[in-house]
Parts: C-alpha cells; sequence; structure tokens
C-alpha cells in the first residue's frame, strides 16, 4: 500500500477500520427458511387469516365472541326473580282455580311459555331476572342469540326439572359451580351458555 496509504488509512475512524475489515458486519446474513409445511407465525399473537379462535373464545371462561360467562351466584339471584314472578301467576292461577294440580300444570306450561320467550333472540336472550344482571343466554358455539324453538327445549327441560323432580333442580344448582362452562341440564340441552352483557 505505500508509506501514504497506510498513513490515509490510520487517519480513518476506528469503526471505519473494522466495517472495511469485516465485510460481514455490513452484509447481515440471510434470516433462515421458514418452518416445513408453512409460513411464520403471524407477529402479536393474532389469529391466523382465514381461522381464528375455536368455537368457545379464548379459553373455558369465555363464549365465541369473548364474552365472559356469568358467575354462578348471578344465575341463582337471577333465577329467584324470574321464579318469584312465574310463582305469582301460579298462585293467583291456583286460587281462581281451587286446583293445586291444576294450577301446576298451569304454572308448568306458563313457565315453558316465558323461557321459551325471553331465553330467546325476541328479547336478546334475556328474562327479567336475567336483565336485572346483566345477562343473556346465548348459543353455546356462536355466541348468537338463541330461536325461540331451541328456547323453548331449554325451558321445558328448565320447567320440569323445577316443577316435577326437586332433585333435578339441586343438581341444576350445583352444575352451575362445577360445570367447566356453567352448563346446567337445560344449557346443555338448548345447547347454550349464559354470558355477561354488561
Amino acid at each position: 500500500m505505500g508509506r501514504y496509504g497506510s498513513r490515509r488509512l490510520s487517519r480513518q475512524p476506528a469503526w471505519y477500520r473494522c466495517l472495511r475489515e469485516n465485510k460481514s458486519l455490513r452484509y447481515p446474513p440471510p434470516p433462515p427458511p421458514p418452518p416445513p409445511g408453512g409460513d411464520y407465525p403471524p407477529p402479536g399473537g393474532y389469529p391466523p387469516p382465514g381461522g381464528g379462535y375455536p368455537p368457545g373464545g379464548t379459553g373455558d371462561k369465555t363464549d365465541a365472541l369473548g364474552r365472559p360467562l356469568a358467575q354462578g351466584w348471578e344465575r341463582l339471584v337471577a333465577g329467584l326473580i324470574d321464579g318469584v314472578l312465574i310463582g305469582v301467576v301460579a298462585t293467583v292461577v291456583r286460587v281462581a282455580l281451587d286446583s293445586l294440580l291444576l294450577s301446576l300444570g298451569v304454572g308448568f306450561v306458563v313457565a315453558t311459555i316465558y323461557y321459551a320467550i325471553l331465553n330467546s333472540e325476541i328479547t336478546k336472550g334475556q328474562t327479567i331476572g336475567k336483565m336485572v344482571l346483566g345477562m343473556a343466554t346465548v348459543d353455546s358455539t356462536t355466541g348468537a342469540y338463541v330461536d325461540i324453538s331451541r328456547a323453548g327445549v331449554r325451558g321445558v327441560v328448565f320447567a320440569a326439572l323445577g316443577w316435577i323432580c326437586c332433585i333435578g333442580a339441586i343438581v341444576e344448582a350445583v352444575l352451575v359451580f362445577t360445570d367447566k362452562r356453567a352448563q346446567t341440564i337445560h344449557d346443555k340441552a338448548g345447547g347454550t351458555l349464559v354470558v355477561k352483557v354488561k
């Protein structure tokens, strides 16, 4: 290089000489190839394109739309409110008809109709008790409100367990606290969940 060339090189900053001598620093190696059978995972933990999270939301404690499941005590309080309202109607019918057996039959029909209509998409899945507690009945797979036929099946099972078999009502109350998705017998019959909506 010669005396003048070496003197000129020595005047260069240290970082410049380092880059000149180490070309690998100026040209980093290419990124590794993608894993076999697919592309790189999407950044930020978002679901893959064209897919999404599986039914049931992001876990057992939410529905498909990410809304939290109602807690057991909330469902029991809502059920008590609805039960009192239906009980008032049944009492009025019993007094009017003067027949316990007939009033029980009318009460069963009233309860079935009440739950079929108010747990359906007509009222956005809310009975009066659920309105007070800020809850709603929804499809366990999609999170949508259910139609009146499915709400009717749910209502028949619920009314039957409450009117005909007290042991069934106790089992229902236990399932609210022990089932991983808080699904009772009538929830499973109608394919529903109860979620918080406010």
